[in-house]
């Protein structure tokens, strides 16, 4: 199909990398979980005695990168920042450029991006093991994702559609 006859294609494939490309910010800044540590029936009294320890807490995706580079996690927060912000950056900025100006990819650009868009789902594999990580930690502490993780997903998959349209293109 070409592009001249497919203008709503193109349109439709702009909107979604503009709407992906606003939730997959608002996915790095805002909280993807909270964890309400509990220490079952000591959880009242650990209130009184130590209130900062058992205040919940939020996380965010920079913030935990963040996090982990000054704690000495400096391969973890790479791996971390590589496939969940610069990998899904490039396939966003790729997915644009496409829409806008699809003359201007060269081939070896295209192939980058179907090698890209295979890692579009880890960022939320990530996600789903620190729930199941917290839902086993010991004394009853809960986790309640947060709208990041909300606006993520979101990201992924309108990032998902907008490839396949692209595809059509």
């Amino acid at each position: 199909m070409s592009l001249q006859r497919s203008p709503n294609l193109k349109i439709a494939l702009l909107a979604l990398v503009m709407f992906s490309a606003c939730t997959f910010a608002a996915g790095l800044v805002l909280p993807l979980f909270i964890i309400e540590p509990r220490a079952e029936e000591w959880t009242e009294a650990l209130k009184l005695l130590a209130p900062g320890k058992m205040q919940s807490k939020e996380f965010t995706l920079l913030g935990g990168i963040a996090g982990m580079w000054q704690g000495g996690e400096r391969v973890l927060a790479i791996l971390l920042a590589l496939f969940s912000v610069v990998l899904p950056l490039a396939k966003l900025s790729i997915l644009t450029v496409e829409a806008a100006a699809p003359e201007a990819l060269s081939d070896s650009w295209r192939q980058l991006m179907k090698s890209v868009s295979r890692y579009a789902m880890v960022e939320v594999f990530v996600v789903a093991l620190l729930v199941m990580l917290v839902k086993g930690m010991p004394g009853g502490s809960r986790m309640e994702l947060g709208i990041g993780t909300t606006a993520f997903v979101l990201s992924v998959l309108t990032g998902l559609v907008a490839g396949m349209i692209e595809k059509k293109l």
